[in-house]
This record gives structure tokens, sequence and C-alpha cells, in this order.
């Protein structure tokens, strides 16, 4: 047997050793590739939740500010005596006293240069000494007293805000609280320039950082203001509040590495337009103008000239003269930011570092103002990487075992890595569900109450509308976010095949379908502030069920949407309506675009035909109507030249699935019990039930928001317990029971109802099928119809002529009568029974809503036939009729009134 030579032997195992490194160098540049770009895939996810983080906590802010302004003491005319202060002329002498007694005599030193007044006003002669209004005049009067009040107001109620203050239309400051701080101030730095800018434009709220001078002491502040309109709508003055970039940290930031578990050294960043840090969660690298700087660009804090952000397009800013600190400054053109910022670079302290940058407007008005940038360093990131790829260069020279020990040993941690990664973001969408939830209930509340603002002006209203649609599309964003990390597969986003009759339909509530389409359509205009896009909801709109197919749905409402958009232009309004009517629902798009003209509207709604679109081929509307049809509906359009356009989607009504709380039927004798964690729950139902008379028929309410409190008063009430009506939250707070579990324990199945937002979920509907539980979905409880039954009112209505229940059986058999009481009882529904057609209308049956569901006997005696009697309620406008019989279905086919033919079995036992 021959060998190989020994060198050729050594130079094979050195061959294959160098083959297995090299294969094993690019097995671990691909580890690494794919390491980092799930880093920075988790960092935009981060970066999505502290700008939804930062969006609530300055919208408190905002509403604050905007708030206190529609006070009377913010009126202009009512401020002329204040204002007029500012520009009277004193003697030096005089002034220097009043200052000395002020306590801010030291204010002289070094004097601001004041900016020039325009041409025909006086100069500002006392700003150069006060630099704004004193506390107090000469008499010891509080100067501006009602404002000031109100700004002191904010300050007790919101601990987080540093101060508030107000200026002028030209930048200069009115008053500042606290006072204490004020009269210390030697210069009031950049004007905040860039806020004026932005609520001068837009004419609405607005951010921006900025910096006040304390004594030699800067404090790095952000601001939220807002303007002040005098009678001509001219913006005259600005209110702001304001917090210090330490509370950011504290408040914001720090907050949420805790809640997200960031422990390998990332640090969240607040970035303005001009490329500086003004809040962090270290606390590091915040801006810091240079004194006697006249580039903001060798300043500390500044970012255009690190990493990536070389590659956005910075234009020069003109700045406006006379500032204390003016010096030259870019910002970012709009165009050049994306969403996919992100690389290996050198940060400002000159670490390595991974990092991902999302542009972002905590306040948005169609422009980019705010980035959120997330940094984690690249040692601590990568360094176990780097040691696995010593191990396997030594491995791989030496043995061709080792060398697949380490592959072992590479795909092992990267699966460590990954796991780990993969619990960061299950931690993060349980934030994002939580902080869904807490945000549901009070806009529960929110929603029970929008009907007491419509006596305030329509500017008014549109704002109160407009934050209220912009916190829930934030929840909604955030839940949706939740539910597909979680796995969960929308049902709603399959494909379906594009032929209507092979569309897979189900029996949906409308208000979430809608509801969720309109948060997508806000966020895909929300570059167009001045488009107002609402849906108007009352008690007519409450329990909206159709038989549909929600992807097409969605599809139809969206483009009708679409049309109404490109219709009004830069500006209008598109209101998106749902009521019942005469067993069918009708959904309506209006909005306040030019109109369409007679000729146009009639041809509307055929293939290829369009109007106002260039470029359109008229599928849109053809689709709609195609797809109304295929659902048993139809389409109508009505619209007048210059006045607007309604198109209406009209199709059948469904039947609520048995887990639907259709009516809260209360008796003044069976006490109500709310469970709710929240505060603005409690107070909602409150309202509800006080509204419904419940005050006037000593209904018996109590609130509990501990599971302890709810067992102790089953436990000392026994006889009470028994017959109270339970309105229970799902989600407790800091406690392990549900609303369910307690349910389940105390034995409340048929007393309870489930008010959830989670309605949907499968698990929580097979758990209240299981305990004959029905359910309240959260964002309707200010709209679901609630009626106290009174002695001898036979359950009609004190406001109303019309009689209401769930369900009527017509039968002629006391004992059929017996089995389905019992049922109904059984399930918590409101059943009529009536053994005759004659005692039917001697009861008043023609008040009963037409949509209510009638069972018939086919023989009730005295040779009437039920069917015959369906016919005749049936002409009467009555749509919900079923024939409960014994006999076969095919004696009754040719009877077209009837929805269907059902036996003598109660319906929910089904």
């Amino acid at each position: 047997m021959k060998y190989l030579p020994k060198h050729i032997l050594v130079s094979s195992l050195a061959l294959i050793a160098l083959i297995y490194l090299f294969a094993g160098i690019l097995a671990y540049k691909k580890f690494r590739d794919d390491f980092v770009w799930a880093q920075f895939s988790n960092q935009q996810k981060m970066a999505r939740i502290v700008n939804q983080s930062l969006n609530l906590y300055f919208d408190k802010l905002r509403l604050a500010a905007e708030n206190t302004v529609l006070q009377p003491a913010f009126r202009p005319e009512a401020n002329t005596n204040d204002d007029r202060i500012r520009y009277e002329r004193s003697s030096s002498k005089v002034s220097k006293r009043f200052l000395a007694d002020q306590g801010i005599l030291t204010i002289l030193v070094g004097p601001r240069k004041a900016i020039e007044p325009p041409a025909g006003s006086l100069k500002l002669f006392n700003w150069q000494i006060y630099k704004a209004l004193p506390e107090k005049n000469s008499k010891g009067d509080l100067i501006a007293s009602g404002r000031r009040m109100l700004a002191r107001n904010i300050l007790r109620t919101f601990k987080d805000i540093h101060y508030v203050f107000e200026m002028d239309a030209n930048g200069d400051l009115v008053f500042l609280e606290p006072f204490d701080i004020q009269k210390n101030i030697t210069s009031f730095n950049y004007e905040f320039r860039d806020y004026l800018q932005l609520a001068k434009t837009s004419r609405a709220t607005a951010i921006s950082e900025g910096y006040i001078s304390h004594d030699q002491n800067r404090t790095q502040i952000i601001t939220v203001a807002t303007p002040i309109f005098d009678g001509t709508n001219k913006i005259v003055k600005i209110f702001a509040v304001s917090v210090s970039a330490n509370t950011l940290r504290e408040k914001v930031f720090k907050s949420l590495k805790e809640s997200m578990d960031v422990r390998d050294g990332t640090v969240f960043y607040l970035v303005d337009r001009h490329g500086h840090v003004v809040a962090s969660s270290s606390g590091k690298n915040i801006y810091f103008p240079m004194e006697g700087g006249k580039d903001d660009e060798v300043d500390q804090g500044n970012l255009r000239n690190i990493g990536f952000f070389k590659e956005i397009e910075w234009l020069a800013d003109t700045l406006e003269k006379g500032n204390l600190w003016e010096r030259g400054t870019k910002s970012w053109r709009f165009n050049s930011l994306r969403q996919d910022f992100f690389g290996e670079y050198k940060n400002l302290d000159g670490t390595e570092v991974f990092g991902s940058f999302y542009p972002a407007a905590p306040i948005s008005y169609g422009t980019l103002n705010w980035g959120i940038l997330i940094e984690t360093p690249k040692n601590q990131l990568l360094a176990s990487g780097r040691s696995l790829i010593q191990v396997f260069t030594v491995a791989g020279l030496a043995l061709l075992a080792i060398i697949f020990v380490l592959y072992a040993v590479i795909f092992r941690s990267f699966n460590r890595i990954e796991s780990r990664l993969d619990t960061k973001e299950k931690e993060i969408g349980l934030i994002s569900a939580q902080v869904a939830h807490d945000i549901r209930s009070p806009l529960a509340a929110l929603d029970s109450v929008m009907g007491n603002v419509s006596k305030l002006p329509e500017e008014e209203r549109l704002i109160i509308h407009g934050a209220v649609n912009r916190i829930r599309d934030i929840a909604n964003n955030l839940l949706e976010k939740h539910r597909s990390r979680d796995g969960q597969v929308n049902r709603r986003q399959k494909k379906l095949p594009n032929d209507p009759s092979a569309q897979k339909t189900e029996i949906l509530l409308l208000s979430s379908l809608i509801e969720s389409l309109l948060t997508e359509k806000r966020s895909e205009f929300g570059n167009r502030p001045d488009i107002e896009i609402e849906f108007r909801r009352n008690v007519s709109s409450y329990g909206l069920f159709a038989k549909i197919e929600p992807t097409e749905f969605k599809r139809v409402l969206s483009n009708l949407i679409n049309n109404s958009v490109q219709a009004i232009g830069d500006k209008g309004l598109i209101f998106v309506t749902a009521f019942y009517d005469r067993g069918s629902i009708q959904l309506e798009v209006q909005d306040d675009g030019p109109g369409i003209p007679p000729d146009i509207l009639a041809k509307l709604g055929q293939k290829g035909i369009t109007h106002g679109k260039t470029g359109g081929a008229g599928l849109g509307l053809y689709h709609a109507k195609t797809m109304a049809e295929a659902w048993g509906g139809n389409l109508k359009i009505t619209s007048e030249v210059g006045k607007g356009t309604t198109v209406t989607l009209i199709f059948p009504s469904a039947e609520p699935p048995q887990w639907f709380m259709r009516r809260l039927w209360l008796d003044p004798r069976s006490p109500v019990v709310i469970l709710d964690d929240d505060l603005t729950i409690h107070q909602a139902w409150q309202g509800r039930l006080d509204s419904s008379d419940a005050k006037d028929n000593n209904l018996e309410i109590h609130h509990f928001s501990t599971p302890a409190e709810l067992r102790g008063w089953v436990k000392e009430n026994p006889k009470a317990s028994r017959k109270a009506v339970y309105l229970m939250d799902y989600e407790l707070l800091g406690f392990k029971e549900t609303g369910l579990t307690l349910i389940e324990e105390l034995g409340l199945g048929q007393q309870a109802i489930l008010v959830t937002s989670r309605f949907e979920e499968k698990e929580i509907l097979d758990n209240c099928r299981r305990l004959g539980v029905r359910l309240i979905p959260k964002n309707l409880v200010g709209f679901v119809v609630i009626k106290i039954e009174t002695n001898g009112d036979d359950k009609t209505s004190s406001t109303s002529s019309t009689l209401i229940c769930d369900t009527i059986l017509i039968d002629d058999d006391l004992l059929v009568h017996r089995m389905w009481q019992r049922a109904a009882k059984s399930h918590g529904q409101n059943l009529k029974t009536f053994k005759s057609p004659q005692e039917f209308f001697n009861a008043g049956g023609e008040l009963f809503p037409k949509e209510t569901a009638i069972y018939l006997d086919s023989v009730l005696g005295d040779d009437i036939k039920g069917e015959d009697f369906a016919q005749e309620l049936h002409a009467k406008g009555f749509t919900n009729l079923y024939l409960a019989t014994g006999h076969s279905p095919d004696k009754f086919k040719d009877i077209s009134c009837l929805k269907a033919i059902v036996g003598k079995e109660p319906p929910w036992n089904n």
C-alpha cells in the first residue's frame, strides 16, 4: 500500500483547514449581517414606540395649553391695560426703585438689546428693564392676574411642567411663571423662532426646543405652544408650556427603557430639525450653544456631521436679527428624509455604535420637524461575536473537528441572540397593548360626553374632535402592532378572489371595521392637516352588524374616502356616518367639495364613468356598487353643486351574534354593580345611567375598582348580589384576576356583562359562551341603549312611543310560552309572548321596532295560519320573521317574507 507523501498530506490538511476556515468566515459574516440587520430592525421598532409615547406625552401638554387659551382671560381685548404697561415710559429713578421693590434690581446689569418695534409703534422702554411684565404694580396688585392664575393652575396640576409663559407675535416675553424664575432671567435666547415660524405658518399648536438662561446657568427646555387670535383671526400672542430635557429623560425615556428591559447601553435621543440633540435617555450630548460662536456646527450636541446624517440635505436658515445668540444654522429638507436611516458610525463621544434614525413629529402639521435616534455601542453588542471569530480562526488552522464544533457554537449563539430579540419584541408588544388599553378607557368616556360640545364654536369643536381622533388613532395603531407581533393573522387581510360571488362573507360589527379604516386613512393623509376625516356615531349607529366580506368592505370605503379627498382639494371635511333604517344599514360618506353636475351624476356608478379625476377609470364607484349589490343592497349618490356630495351604501342588517348586548335592560329592584380599574369608565357609566333616569327610579349603583371590593360586597349582600346586574371590565391592572375569572368564581354568568375592547378575541368569546356572559365593546359604552323598567309601563320607553324587546313569540300553546320564557331568562334575552295576532295588536304590537325578531307558530287556532299573519306583518314593515313549527320546511318554501323555517326549540339553545 502506497502512502501519500508527507508534504502532500500536510498540504491537503492545510488546504482543507483553509477551506473550512474560509467557509467559517463566510458563515460568521452572514451571522453578523443578520444579527446587525435584526438590531437595526429592533431599533426602528423601539423608535416607533418612543415616538408613540412622546405623542401621548406632548398631547397632554398640548391640550393643557389649548384649553387654557380658550378661557376669557386670554382674549386680547381683555388685556389692553396689561399690555400698555410694557409700552409706558417711566423715569429711571422710579423704575429702579420699583425694580428694587420687586427684587429684580440686578437685571439692570448688561440689559438685553431690544428688537426695534415696527415703524409707528412705541418702543419697549420697560422691556429693556423688566424683560417682561412685572408680577405686581406699585400698588401691590397682581398684573395680568387672570392669565397668571390660569398659568399657576397648570403648574399645580401638571408637576412635570417646568414653567409657563406668554409671548407677543414678535417673540418678546410678556410674562413667565413661576415669577421667581422670571426675575432672575438675564436673556431669553433664540426667541423660539422655530416654533414661532411653525405657529405662524400652520396657525396651530407647535413644538420646539429652546434655551432659557437663569443667570449663567442655562436649562434646556422643550416647549409646546398655541397661538392666541384677536377678533380678526390674526395671531397676536403665543401661550406656551415647557418641560425640561431632564423631565423628558425621567418621565419618558427612562421609564421606556425600564419597561422594554434595554440593558445593552442603548441610548434614546430626541433630535430637532437642525440636527440638535435636545433630550436623551442618558442626559449626555444635549445641544449647548458655545459663547461667542457664529456657526452652530461648532456647538455641543450637533449631529449634522456624523454618520448617516451627512446624507441628509441641509438648507441654510435665515435668522431674525437681534437675537442674543444669533448664529448660522441649517434645517433638513423635508423630501430628503426617509424612514430607513441606519448604519455603523462614530457618535458624538467617538464611540463606535449601531444607530437608527426615525423621522417623526410629536405634534405633526405636515412636516417632519423631529426625529428619534437610537444608538447601541458596537463593542457591547458584538463582544461575543469577536471572541467567536478569534477562536474560530485558531480552530480552523488546527483541526477540522473543532471547526464543526465552532459552527455549532456560532449557530447556538445566534439562536440565543435571536431569542433575546424576539423576547424584546414581545415585551414591546405587551407595552403597546397596555398603552392601548389605558387609552381606550378614557376614550370611551370621551365618546359618552362628546354630544355636549355641540354648543361650542365650529373651530373649537374641530380641535376637540381632532384631538380625540388622534388619540384614538394612536390606540388603534398600537393595538394592531401588538396583534401582528403575537402572530394573530388579521382575517380581514386575507386575499380573496375578485369575483363578488366568490367572496367569503362574515357577520361583523361595522363600527370596528370603520374605525380601523379611518385610522389608516388619517395616517395616509397626515401630510394634509386641513383635511378632516371624522366618524360620526350616535345611539342609532350602535350595534350595527352586517354580513359582508371585511377586506372588500374596507377597500370600498377606502375608495369612497379617496374620491372625497380628491374632490375637496387642500381643505375640507369628510364625514362617515352609519345608521339603521327599516331593516337596512346606511353608510354615508359625505364631503363639502364642489359637488357633481346633474348630467354627470346620473351616469356615475357605471363602468368607465368618472368625474373630476385626471386619468380616472370610474372603477371605484363601479366596484362599490357591485359589492353593495353582492351583499344584497345598492349604492346611491346625491350631490349639489357648490355644497358637496354624499355617497350612500345600503345593505341588509344582520342579526347580532348571541354574545352582543343589544340593549341594557335594568330593573330598579336590581342593583347595578360596576367593576373597572379606570375612573373614567365609572364616570361614563354613571353619566349614562343618570341620563336614563336612574335617580328618579331609585336605581342602586355600586362602583368597585378591585376584585377584593367586589368579593366583599357579594359576601355581605347575598340577597342583593343574586339579582344584581354586573358590568365587568376584563383587564384589571395590578391583579391576576380578570373580569371573566371573577364571574366564574362568584357564579355571576347569567347576571354579568363583560365590557372590554378585546371583544373580537376568540378565547374571550369562547369563555363568554361557556359562562353565558354577554359583551359590550368598551368603545361603545357611550352609545348602548339603556332602558330602566318601571312598574306598569310594560317596557315602554319614558321618552318614546316605541315598544322595545329582543324577541317576540306568537303561539297558542302556553307550554311553549313557558319553555321559551325559561330559555330567554337563562340567556339574558328580553322576550314578549302572545297567544294570538289579536293579543299582539291589543298590546300595541305595531309600535315594536320593525327589525324585532318575531317567531310565529303555523297553527294559531281559530283557523288562523301563522304564515298568513307573517305576510300581514311583512306588509306593515316587519322584516325579521320566522316560522316556528314542527312541519316540514318544504311545506312553506314559497313564502318569501320568511327569513327561515325553524323548529319549536328556542333559538338561544342552538
